[in-house]
């Protein structure tokens, strides 16, 4: 995986209107890969952000400067030729009446995450992750089954995640009224546990699915089927 400082300059077009169609986003995860201001990106959640690409090479300020187009332009034109990547998606069904959509088809997929569609969503929003920048995982959250899809999510992640290998983040986050929250951290023993960034929103979330999981005498629920 090109790191932000290692990324080459690309085989950039002269004009804008020469390289608009090949912009595109690419994720990355800053707590391994902080960008240099240089680079034309966007906060997507905790520690993401989205870069905009010309075929293999970085968009950076200079080069947006050549082609005399504002940062908002870029973004607007690589966050629409996105959402046309091609895709497809298969549902994978977990638990006992768990899910988790399986996004593939573009070495860019994982950039899906900026552009969600609603049917992704479920009443309380989605869980989602990027191992990969070829995988999109995405679940809806609701209720009870939510601790399923997210269990065998962790799992997914914690297999498929290299950061000498594509690998973007480990970590699950939760999609929620346009906010991307992560809800799951490194242990010290190398695996990924609920543990919620700081985020005040990921706390409550992981709060409550603990309580789904479990057994509750207050409420009387008996915890998942």
């Amino acid at each position: 995986m090109a790191l932000f400082e290692e990324a080459g300059p690309g085989v950039f077009p002269a004009r804008y209107r020469d390289a608009s169609a090949r912009l595109r986003l690419r994720l990355y995860d800053t707590s391994e890969n902080p960008p240099p201001a240089r680079i034309v990106s966007m906060e997507v959640g905790d520690d993401l952000r989205a870069a905009v690409t010309c075929g293999t090479g970085v968009v950076t300020m200079e080069i947006a400067r050549i082609w005399g187009v504002s940062v908002d332009e870029l973004m607007a034109t690589a966050t629409t030729n996105t959402r046309r990547l091609p895709c497809e998606r298969n549902t994978v069904e977990v638990g006992e009446s768990g899910s988790v959509v399986v996004t593939l088809g573009h070495p860019y997929v994982s950039s899906l995450l900026t552009c969600l569609d609603e049917d992704a969503l479920g009443p309380e929003g989605a869980i989602v992750a990027v191992p990969r920048f070829d995988v999109l995982l995405t679940a809806p959250v609701v209720g009870a089954a939510t601790v399923d899809s997210l269990e065998a999510m962790m799992l997914y992640c914690d297999r498929a995640y290299d950061p000498d290998d594509g690998g973007i983040s480990p970590h699950v986050r939760w999609y929620w009224q346009g906010g991307l929250y992560r809800i799951t951290d490194r242990m010290p023993d190398g695996e990924v546990d609920i543990e919620p960034s700081m985020n005040v929103a990921a706390f409550y979330f992981a709060e409550a699915l603990a309580h789904l999981a479990n057994p509750c005498d207050e409420c009387g629920r008996p915890g998942p089927a």
